[in-house]
């Protein structure tokens, strides 16, 4: 006979099986939306199969997520909030952001408002996902493979792209599966040859990390990402001579050797090799450059409005990201074209923007390589004169955050793959960070995601490894452990 206690018994595990089926569909989700993340590009706009409104794919992940974490949160009798700290500094951006859009109403639109704080915070709330909503170590594990095979697939389509392209004058002709988009691409190599060139240095090396290592740095170099040249060696000193194993010789060496690239790729007449013309017209007109003259013009105007530099001028209302989204700009060419102009009709205009952006536009002068580059577009400014110091402080205090964290990690860790992962999210960080000062490049999900992404591959990983090690470390301490027979153990 059946009892009702042993149709409970039989229940339970029942019960306890339904977490794991939502952990393998969140699993499965987000490797998807990595996926169509790096190669949705090239299927609307390499091989045009797919219609173009599928670009910002990357905006919606946060979202689409969202139904797991209610679902993991209703199952769990009890729940532990990781990364509090980030989640308080989240609400202080979005609590600064809504004050700001409720200050200025008259002056900021509100899809602009809207494009700003999804751009800003759609990374940060997919990493918080992930390292909170049944996304284990297994789950991080599938999806750095996916990444690795990603980037072997743009190894090949860029070959492709230099075989086809390297005798065109053109600035642009390598750009994997990217779309058009060759500075994505040169950020994802970038990224992948440091996380190969971490797990050489610390996991020993092979043949295959080392032809990847050459081959994607090679690539990285034909993208013309000249912003990139700078800040990737930077980065990578820092996070492997700074806070790593490799030495200060080696670098040199590798520093050295590097010169002779870029050398043979400035004697090249296209347009995004002319580093060293570009470095030396950025030392003589430096005081006309457009990002100086911006830090000027904002220093001016929170001198005349100084209840501006706590409130904001408005989100999307000055010189962001989502600000040039929607703006009528005056671009004198396709270069400074907004990707979202695809999809929206510049239709808005503001007070600000027509007094200190526009003219810079009008005068139509670039001494760096192009509008974007040498326009007044950078995250350091857009954030704080849009939403004020105190958003500001909120953001970019999730960035201090988050790298302090990996470098104490790098320091501390005795585990040689929580070293790689911590590495490569460190330099990802830096490379972004650093990226932005050029543009508003902390808003392009595009970029901020796979990045982030790597900081939750670590932290997961790094819960669960250093989790193991201070396990067998326990048990080897454990009385009675010492004086057993060695013998026995093996």
């Amino acid at each position: 006979m059946v009892t009702a206690e042993r149709l409970t018994t039989v229940a339970r595990p029942l019960h306890r099986a339904s977490p794991q089926t939502s952990h393998r569909w969140l699993t499965v989700l987000v490797c998807f939306l990595v996926f169509l993340l790096i190669v949705i590009r090239f299927f609307t706009e390499r091989i045009p199969v797919l219609p173009r409104f599928l670009n910002p794919v990357d905006f919606v992940m946060g979202p689409l997520l969202l139904p797991f974490c209610l679902i993991s949160i209703s199952r769990r009798a009890k729940w532990k909030l990781n990364e509090s700290k980030i989640v308080a500094l989240t609400g202080v951006v979005v609590v600064a952001w809504g004050f700001s859009w409720l200050i200025n109403i008259n002056g900021a639109h509100w899809l602009g408002a809207v494009l700003l704080i999804i751009g800003l915070l759609t990374p940060i709330l997919f990493y918080l996902i992930l390292v909170n909503f049944d996304f284990g170590y297994d789950s991080a594990r599938l999806v750095m493979k996916l990444l690795l095979v990603l980037f072997v697939i743009n190894l090949v389509i860029a070959s492709v792209d230099v075989f086809m392209g390297i005798d065109e004058e053109s600035a642009d002709f390598v750009f994997g599966t990217f779309g058009v988009n060759p500075n994505q691409l040169a950020f994802f190599l970038a990224s992948m040859v440091f996380y190969y060139f971490a797990s050489w240095l610390y996991e020993g090396a092979t043949n295959w990390k080392i032809v990847a290592f050459i081959w994607g740095l090679l690539l990285f170099l034909l993208c013309g990402f000249q912003t990139m040249w700078v800040i990737m060696p930077v980065a990578g000193a820092l996070v492997f001579v700074r806070y790593g194993k490799l030495s200060v010789r080696l670098l040199l060496a590798v520093s050295l050797s590097s010169i002779v690239p870029l050398l043979v790729l400035s004697l090249f007449t296209f347009q995004h090799f002319r580093i060293f013309s570009v470095l030396t017209t950025s030392f003589e007109q430096f005081d006309q450059l457009g990002k100086v003259e911006l830090v000027e013009n904002v220093a001016s105007f929170w001198q005349e409005h100084p209840e501006a530099a706590l409130t904001g001028v408005g989100p999307g209302s000055f010189n962001s990201r989502a600000f040039r989204s929607i703006a009528i700009i005056p671009y004198h060419s396709a270069e400074g074209t907004d990707v979202a102009a695809t999809v929206v009709d510049p239709f808005y205009r503001s007070v600000l923007s027509d007094r200190y952006i526009i003219p810079y536009f009008v005068r139509g002068r670039f001494y760096l390589s192009g509008a974007n580059t040498d326009g007044p577009f950078t995250s350091y400014v857009s954030v704080p004169v849009e939403i004020g110091l105190i958003g500001a402080f909120g953001l970019f205090g999730i960035y201090a955050l988050v790298t302090w964290s990996l470098i104490e990690s790098l320091r501390k860790t005795k585990i040689m793959r929580v070293r790689v992962l911590a590495s490569w999210a460190l330099a990802n960080i830096l490379m972004l960070l650093g990226i932005a000062a050029v543009d508003n490049y902390l808003e392009v999900t595009r970029y901020t995601i796979p990045v982030w992404l790597s900081v939750a591959i670590w932290k997961i990983s790094q819960q669960r490894l250093e989790g193991e090690s201070s396990g067998d470390e326990k048990k080897s301490s454990a009385p009675g452990c010492a004086n057993r027979d060695p013998r026995l153990l093996a």
